[in-house]
């Protein structure tokens, strides 16, 4: 995946960082603004069960599969007692429904690429180099992608 520039949101009372990545424009409106943060709203509505109520923040990264709405939503944890970083879960959703991928169905998707394992690492070392306690000033900046794997341009026109 290759990601439009990330911004924030929040889902609940829990901040989400989200990624867009390149093709999204093939089932979201880039000049409809807010249509991505309203996807992912109501799959909180839904699904908000699913995420663990010690969550601290969350990456999204919002994709398609061809006319698919995808996501992925990293829940994080615990990020400051647990001593080996945060917490991480995966939460895969395909339009508005929880999606478990079948690895023995030939096409199926992951809930992840290589590219979205960077970004995550790129967040936790972000987040490690802050010390982990400073959870305010973590939300406002993001790590910088290499090259390959950014656009340098905002999903929305």
């Amino acid at each position: 995946m290759v990601f439009y520039n990330p911004f924030t949101t929040g889902l609940g009372n829990i901040p989400t960082l989200v990624y867009p990545a390149r093709g999204l424009e093939e089932v979201f409106d880039r000049q409809d603004r807010g249509c991505v943060e309203r996807y992912l709203r109501g799959l909180w509505e839904l699904h908000q069960g699913l995420v663990s109520p010690e969550t601290e923040y969350m990456l999204a990264m919002v994709w398609n599969q061809s006319e698919n709405k995808m996501a992925d939503l990293w829940t994080h944890r615990k990020s400051e007692e647990y001593g080996f970083g945060p917490l991480v879960d995966i939460k895969t959703f395909r339009n508005l429904k929880h999606y478990i991928p079948d690895q023995t169905k030939p096409d199926d998707q992951g809930c992840g690429s290589g590219n979205t394992i960077h970004v995550v690492n790129a967040e936790i070392n972000y987040w490690t180099m802050l010390g982990r306690s400073k959870l305010k000033e973590f939300l406002e900046k993001r790590p910088e992608l290499p090259e390959g794997m950014r656009l340098d341009m905002d999903f929305y026109l």
